[in-house]
């Protein structure tokens, strides 16, 4: 019952989220839904007909909800520099604006953003 309970949390927080990528939604959703495909296995074996309609009606909602609000969003791909650039620097070479250089950043957990490394995969939005 607390593993349900959470679960029918989960999805309705994830009606509120605002999700930065793609990516970051469909991992989510997919996550979601296994967990939630897990319980009604559980509530499937308990021969309770009503209560495995209503969670898979809120696992199907889920899905879709977060479907829908994704597929506008921007896709995640990975790059690798030659050689090391400062955060603000890529974030206009990439995007002709500075404004995604707290995203490179922390997307990809740099200690320092005047030197984003060269030689690493680099994940990175592509809108």
């Amino acid at each position: 019952l607390t593993n349900r309970t959470a679960l029918v949390g989960m999805a309705l927080a994830s009606s509120q989220m605002t999700f930065p990528s793609y990516d970051d939604a469909v991992a989510l959703r997919d996550d979601l839904a296994d967990r939630m495909d897990a319980e009604l296995i559980l509530i499937g074996n308990s021969n309770d007909d009503a209560a495995y309609d209503d969670f898979n009606t809120l696992r199907a909602a889920m899905v879709q909800d977060i479907t829908t609000r994704a597929a506008n969003l921007a896709r995640i791909r990975s790059i690798t520099l030659n050689r090391s650039i400062p955060a603000l620097a890529l974030s206009y070479r990439l995007y002709q604006s500075t404004d995604q250089a707290d995203d490179i950043v922390s997307r990809n957990k740099i200690q320092n953003p005047g030197f984003v490394p060269a030689g690493q995969p680099l994940q990175i939005l592509v809108f």
